[in-house]
């Protein structure tokens, strides 16, 4: 088990909630278009370490997608909300609900 120092990981988990399995399919659609050079490029060199996208799977009717990012610390966090800013400014496209939770890893396990 690890506990918490200043080094930990910086974790966001964005939970995006759409109207219909169209639009869910269309956002998902959006972000297929990212390749991993697109991230490395704009995410990985300024200290994101991971990128993951997933569909929640265990809310009857609901469109639910939660998107995960997890940076090396702090200042990594920062600088990729700087990129994160500049994407959304181009987009009008909006989910029905955003949701966004940020965190220090405190416990972990890890096969």
């Amino acid at each position: 088990m690890t506990s918490y120092s200043p080094e930990s990981t910086i974790i966001n988990v964005t939970t995006m909630d759409l109207i219909s399995e169209a639009e869910l399919q269309f956002m998902l659609s959006k972000f297929n278009q990212i390749s991993e050079a697109d991230f490395k490029k704009n995410l990985a060199s300024k200290g994101c370490l991971r990128y993951a996208m997933t569909r929640v799977w265990n809310k009857e009717g609901s469109f639910r997608l939660m998107i995960i990012f997890e940076y090396k610390d702090e200042k990594s966090f920062l600088k990729c909300q700087e990129h994160f800013k500049k994407v959304e400014e181009k987009s009008n496209e909006q989910p029905l609900k955003l949701i966004s939770n940020r965190a220090v890893i405190v416990s972990e396990f890890r096969a």
